[in-house]
């Protein structure tokens, strides 16, 4: 699952009465009715994460660089080793930096005893989609250097609906790593015409997707579906179960 739970706590949210209390207990209930054993997150801050993981149990294991993370069920993936990385960022109006980041993880299947790479990330919103692509093209290339992009299955905010050129799809899909409508037609995807970013509306049905689960050519996806969020976060969640081909 990939999985962007709006960061908290942010005063516009506290003002408007959907800060992460009100959110916690929707969020939670999304998730245990997924049961997914590995989630890909952005905007995971300390509340949150914290939250998150007394609910789920002492199972729920979890690298992260700032607040992306990967969380993993221990009963079912057993961690190996882990590297986290910088992305190149562009200073925003202000000449502020909002670094962006990326966390790669190496799990163990313990029903199969298969080496597997997770990693997410979360590029920036707006401006220039030239530094999306950049972003991208460092990250599949951290993933090159340090994991295995045929067994690799990446989750994230990529902040584009770009489907072809120009944009990371393209170099993700170039390097081998391809995002999910590559795996499943639109019509294996249940809701797959809905857009990921809700932004604290009813979903559009544009089939505009910000974020996307990006997996190798080892990987075979089965299922998909885009899970609404219903308030619980201004994204909606992404959801891809699949099985080693090797």
């Amino acid at each position: 699952m990939t999985a962007n739970f709006r960061l908290a706590p942010m005063p516009e949210d506290i003002e408007a009465g959907r800060d992460w209390p009100v959110r916690k207990q929707p969020t939670i209930d999304l998730l245990k009715d997924w049961h997914p054993s590995v989630i890909c997150g952005q905007e995971c801050s300390t509340v949150i994460r914290n939250d998150l993981l007394a609910a789920l149990g002492a199972n729920w294991k979890y690298v992260r660089n700032g607040n992306v993370i990967v969380l993993f069920d221990s009963n079912q993936h057993t961690l190996i080793s882990s590297k986290t990385a910088m992305l190149p960022t562009a200073p925003g109006p202000d000449g502020t930096i909002d670094p962006r980041r990326l966390v790669l993880v190496r799990l163990q299947m313990k029903a199969t005893g298969a080496h597997w790479w997770a990693a997410s990330t979360h590029f920036t919103a707006g401006g220039d989609p030239a530094w999306r692509v950049k972003q991208m093209t460092a990250a599949v290339g951290f993933i090159k250097a340090n994991g295995d992009l045929t067994n690799t299955i990446l989750g994230g905010d990529v902040n584009s609906s770009l489907v072809d050129d120009p944009g990371p799809r393209t170099v993700a899909r170039a390097a081998g790593l391809f995002p999910l409508r590559d795996k499943l037609a639109m019509a294996q995807i249940r809701n797959g015409s809905y857009d990921t970013f809700n932004d604290w509306l009813p979903t559009l049905h544009n089939g505009r997707w910000i974020d996307d689960v990006f997996s190798g050519t080892n990987f075979a996806v089965y299922y998909s579906r885009l899970v609404e969020t219903l308030g619980a976060s201004d994204h909606n969640f992404l959801i891809a179960s699949s099985i080693a081909l090797s």
